[in-house]
């Protein structure tokens, strides 16, 4: 029978081994947004994102939030390809970037907006 220590030493490199394909997994079915910039325009808010992941993402449901308002964002194109860029934009009043974030509720947590 194995003592201790020498179950840790065979368990080591699998555990590594299983993170490494979780993180793999992940990279893969997992889109990886990006701010590019933001800025105020014509009345509204203008937000410029990049895919670095390689996985696609769905910006259909995009909502700029900005102090308790939320408002929905028109996103070109709707489907962000790996590598891609796509422009969002919101009609805010007044429109201010600060404090504001955008919602991408299939992508993950809200991207918080530069303050100018």
């Amino acid at each position: 029978m194995a003592s201790l220590n020498e179950l840790a030493e065979l368990w080591q490199p699998m555990a590594l081994a299983m993170a490494a394909v979780a993180g793999l997994w992940l990279l893969l079915t997992h889109p990886v947004i990006a701010l590019e910039g933001a800025r105020v325009e014509g009345g509204g808010l203008v937000v410029t994102l990049r895919n670095r992941g390689l996985a696609a993402a769905s910006l259909a449901n995009a909502w700029v939030l900005c102090g308790g308002t939320a408002l929905a964002a028109e996103c070109e194109p709707g489907l962000l390809r790996p590598g891609q860029a796509a422009t969002c934009r919101a009609k805010v009043s007044p429109p201010e970037l600060r404090g504001c974030a955008l919602a991408l509720p299939e992508t993950g947590a809200p991207i918080r907006l530069p303050d100018p």
